[in-house]
């Protein structure tokens, strides 16, 4: 009975670890959906603005503790953002009746669009009552804001909108944002928001570059925010 008794309170205590709900944020939430006739199974995640998330709960033998990001040194943040890699959405945001979650492998008709790409160290967590999920981190973002001209073009990937835009197939702007990582010794000017050419791609590219080499540095602090949220998974 004890043993059993244990198990249950450590299920309990499981189930209370996650983040606060940054308030509006259900706005954003609303507001991304999945595409008539998208037919990809399984969760996937939106980028969204990132969104302020001061601390974050852990079970521990002891139950759940919170811990606060700003108490953290660099190597102290980092091993608690345990995931690294790069990961793509796209958004419809004209306002038609499909306007939301579009996906990287989608191809476009023509509408206006935004592609983020990121660069990221995060954990995956959950949020709010719902127990959302999502991933808070850091890291460099790529945004291209798009207007297309013509259907079945690729969004995700920013090579190919650079191609397509040379090709006269879109137009827009695409800029890099540095979130939750501040230094004393970052000397790089971010790319103001640009044009989409070969050479504003180089330029973003070279940003990201940088600023990911201070990731790990001791003097870089890092203010990890929600960059992403899980889309429900489509019902078969």
């Amino acid at each position: 009975m004890r043993v059993l008794a244990t198990v249950v309170v450590l299920s309990v205590l499981a189930g209370c670890a996650g983040i606060p709900q940054p308030p509006g944020i259900e706005t954003t939430l609303g507001a991304i959906s999945r595409p008539p006739g998208y037919s990809e199974p399984g969760p996937i995640y939106v980028s969204i603005e990132p969104r302020s998330s001061p601390w974050f709960e852990k079970d521990t033998s002891a139950g759940t503790k919170k811990y606060y990001w700003d108490d953290f040194k660099n190597s102290d943040a980092n091993a608690n953002l345990p995931l690294e890699r790069s990961f793509v959405s796209v958004l419809k945001v004209d306002g038609s009746v499909n306007a939301g979650f579009v996906s990287s492998k989608y191809s476009a008709a023509a509408g206006r669009y935004k592609t983020s790409l990121d660069y990221a160290k995060f954990r995956d967590d959950v949020m709010g009552d719902k127990n959302t999920p999502v991933r808070v981190g850091v890291g460099v973002r790529i945004v291209a804001d798009i207007t297309t001209t013509k259907a079945d073009i690729d969004l995700g990937s920013i090579f190919a909108i650079a191609f397509a835009a040379k090709a006269g197939y879109l137009k827009g702007q695409i800029e890099v944002l540095k979130i939750g990582l501040d230094s004393p010794s970052f000397n790089l000017v971010l790319p103001p928001p640009t044009e989409i050419n070969d050479t504003s791609l180089q330029n973003a590219l070279q940003a990201v570059a940088s600023i990911r080499a201070k990731l790990y540095d001791a003097d870089t602090k890092l203010t990890p925010h929600i960059l992403a949220v899980q889309t429900p998974a489509t019902k078969q």
